[in-house]
Parts: C-alpha cells; structure tokens; sequence
C-alpha cells in the first residue's frame, strides 16, 4: 500500500496529465505548412476530434481535444507527426 503526501499527489497527478495533454508532436519543419503539404491539410480533414487546426497557414494541436487515435500519424504525408 504507497502513502503519498498532498503534495506528491500533485506532482504524480502534474505528471500523468502532461502525457494526456500532449500526446501527439509536430515537426514544423517536415510539416511545411497547409499551402505546401501534398495532402492540402489532410491532418486537419481526419481529425474526427478537433485536434488539429488551422491558423494563419500552419497546423496547430489543441491538446486536450486530441484523444490519441494516431490517424494523423498515419496519413501524415510530411510523415511530420509522431508521438511525444
């Protein structure tokens, strides 16, 4: 049985939330923005979440509406993202 003072439950819980929050990465540089991907944003099109978003011409992750389903991993064609 572990004890854990207040103060380790909010470390731990600090912890576990950052992995949920940022499950997946973008690598700006592969990415090279909606205007240059083969896929014309095809990351933003497949997220059934709201995960991936478009502002002023590049792809940008909202963390908490991502839900780790890897599709955008998948049909990446930049292959620019990964897990963290």
């Amino acid at each position: 049985m572990f004890i854990y003072t207040y103060r380790e439950l909010v470390i731990i819980t600090n912890l576990v939330l950052e992995v949920k929050i940022m499950p997946v990465s973008i690598d700006t540089e592969k990415c090279g923005k909606i205007q240059n991907c083969p896929g014309e944003g095809l990351c933003i099109k497949l997220c059934e979440k709201g995960a991936l978003v478009e502002e002023s011409g590049d792809v940008v992750l909202v963390p908490e509406n991502c839900d780790d389903c890897d599709i955008c991993i998948q049909n990446c064609p930049n292959q620019a993202i990964s897990k963290v």
